[in-house]
């Protein structure tokens, strides 16, 4: 039964979260106008692309980098989670204001799906329904998540969590002949959504899987269950399997392609981006507790230091070893204890910089595509999620439990970024209007700001800024930002602040009107003064 910890941890959860944009009435959006906006912009567009919108009618061609062809395939899709983005746009939102209840939506479905898998899934473990809400909170709101928010793509995981609970009932037992089909293939199909929902999780869970597997075969008793089940159920496996590789064919097609375009990006620059033995310690200076951390040499020497704050506490860290400790003698918690760490020690760079990712990086298909190794955290939070709960799980001294829970949710505090949407949905505005009343003929534009003197706002601001205005005006726009930039387009630096700067940006802007073969007449340069 649900009781009213479980809402009450729920809650708190999306408070701490979102607080930001909560407390403000939603006139602030987490976190930044780069990553933030180029996510809600491919949602956008796959909502405008389902309304069979004039300019959106090709999911995999959104109108930026004009005329790229297969741009969507530069960065995360969403395809997976844009669902219920679409639902708050057809109740009347607007595209920022859907975005943050898609934030709120995806965020209360890796809660519930931790909630059900632990308290309901696990059923050998027994843990009961408040234990199962401590490891779903720290699941759907550890701070090695919420620091990640600016990177939207890595929020929405229940996917991976329904994909465990599909095992869980698989293999566990207890379930008719008919039944065990019926979960095969929601694992298949949970596998297939999250790497829909978006490509670094949907990769981190097919690596676990592996190693999972790689365990299964090696260990008689795993080996034993996987054969049983093979052996009945080989015709749903190889259905399910089939049907979801041809569902990924579609996406994994475009993303080979731009592959080949833009290139893979060499081990050598990804070094800084691999966790390292304190990373998994580390939370950062805008965590509630642990801000001292990068004042100590220990931490201060980690690279890329946002991207690799991976802990989650002291406390939460010791509450987690413990609870799966205590339960190690489980044969799944002992399968999970064994995958994460195989996966630790896969992903990490020991000292002095020796790592077996270095191996792995060329070996493991799909792992070039993985710039931001140390995501591989969030992946850790399952494992994590469950020895929470299995230390939590304790009836006999609920108080204590309570409070030490109460200082696990403090430890998972942090200060995120954020901007007032409606500030910038102003400033995008005025680019609209410029080209309404400007450049009513044009087909499509390029938006160059002019700053004042003194002046240093990132190009990347204006790139998004020129992109939400092509889509209120419904016109293919030359600028973009997004994961990659398409080959000859060196149009990145879009700020004019001298007169020599439009003229180097009037030479490369014809240079990409010539390559891309368009009617230079057709095409309007948009340029403006802006205060911000």
């Amino acid at each position: 039964m649900i009781f009213l910890p479980v809402i009450i941890a729920w809650l708190a959860g999306l408070l701490l979260a979102y607080h930001p944009m909560i407390l403000s009435g939603l006139v602030y959006l987490q976190t930044d106008l780069g990553d933030t906006r180029l996510n809600n912009y491919i949602l956008e567009h796959s909502f405008l692309w389902v309304t069979r919108t004039v300019g959106h009618l090709n999911f995999w061609d959104p109108p930026l980098f004009y005329q790229l062809q297969n741009g969507a395939a530069y960065t995360e899709i969403h395809l997976g989670t844009a669902p219920f983005y679409w639902v708050w746009r057809m109740l009347g939102m607007a595209p920022f204001t859907a975005f943050q209840f898609w934030m709120f939506t995806v965020s209360s479905l890796n809660f519930w799906a931790a909630w059900l898998w632990l308290h309901r899934g696990l059923r050998s473990l027994q843990i009961n329904s408040f234990a199962a809400a401590t490891g779903a909170f720290l699941f759907a709101f550890a701070s090695s998540r919420v620091v990640q928010t600016g990177h939207q793509q890595l929020i929405a995981h229940f996917y991976t969590i329904i994909a465990f609970y599909a095992l869980t009932r698989i293999f566990e037992g207890g379930l008719s002949r008919l039944s065990i089909p019926a979960w095969i293939g929601v694992f298949f199909a949970s596998v297939t959504a999250q790497l829909y929902a978006g490509f670094y999780l949907g990769w981190f869970l097919t690596f676990a899987l592996g190693v999972g597997l790689l365990w299964a075969l090696l260990c008689a008793r795993y080996r034993r269950s996987l054969v049983a089940v093979i052996r009945s159920h080989y015709l749903a496996i190889l259905i399910s399997g089939a049907l979801s590789g041809l569902a990924l064919s579609w996406m994994m097609t475009h993303y080979l392609e731009a592959g080949k375009e833009v290139g893979y990006r060499p081990y050598e620059s990804i070094q800084d981006l691999i966790p390292t033995p304190q990373s998994w310690l580390y939370l950062g200076n805008r965590s509630w507790l642990y801000s001292w951390q990068p004042r100590i040499k220990t931490f201060a020497v980690i690279a890329m230091q946002p991207e690799q704050c991976i802990g989650l506490g002291l406390i939460t860290s010791a509450c987690i070893a413990a609870g799966l400790v205590r339960a190690r003698k489980n044969s799944g918690v002992r399968l999970i204890i064994l995958s994460a760490l195989v996966i630790f020690f896969c992903v990490t760079l020991f000292p002095p910089k020796v790592t077996l990712w270095k191996t792995l990086f060329h070996v493991i298909p799909g792992a070039k595509a993985i710039r931001g190794l140390s995501r591989v955290g969030i992946l850790m939070l399952v494992p994590a999620s469950l020895g929470l709960a299995l230390f939590f799980n304790d009836r006999k001294r609920m108080a204590t439990v309570a409070m030490l829970g109460i200082l696990v949710a403090i430890e998972q505090g942090q200060t995120t970024s954020k901007f007032n949407k409606y500030e910038n949905l102003a400033q995008i505005e005025l680019i609209v209007q410029r080209i309404k009343t400007e450049y009513p003929d044009c087909q499509a534009f390029y938006f160059s700001p002019i700053l004042r003197p003194g002046m240093d706002t990132p190009s990347w601001k204006y790139q998004l800024d020129a992109m939400w205005a092509g889509a209120h005006v419904n016109l293919p726009t030359i600028n973009g930002h997004s994961g990659n930039s398409p080959p000859g387009w060196e149009l990145l630096e879009n700020r004019i602040k001298t007169p020599a700067d439009e003229l180097s940006l009037s030479q490369r802007l014809n240079h990409w009107v010539q390559f891309k073969h368009l009617n230079a007449s057709t095409v309007c340069w948009v340029k403006m003064p802006v205060e911000s």
